[in-house]
């Protein structure tokens, strides 16, 4: 869901009008999606981290 509303974003800066406001706030839109798909990302490499490191540990 988050994907498509990045890949939709220069679309919809062409159908807006080109006013601040509405700039603004798509810019703080993308924003917080942009940083909630980090932290998304962020998360699983460090569950796949540590899914390798409790493979790799033979003593447990």
């Amino acid at each position: 869901m988050h994907l498509e509303l990045l890949t939709s974003a220069p679309r919809a800066l062409t159908t807006l009008a080109r006013d601040n406001g509405n700039l603004s706030a798509l810019a703080l839109v993308l924003g917080v999606v942009g940083g909630c798909m980090l932290s998304a990302w962020r998360e699983q490499l460090r569950e796949r981290k540590a899914q390798v490191a409790r493979r790799s540990n033979p003593l447990e």
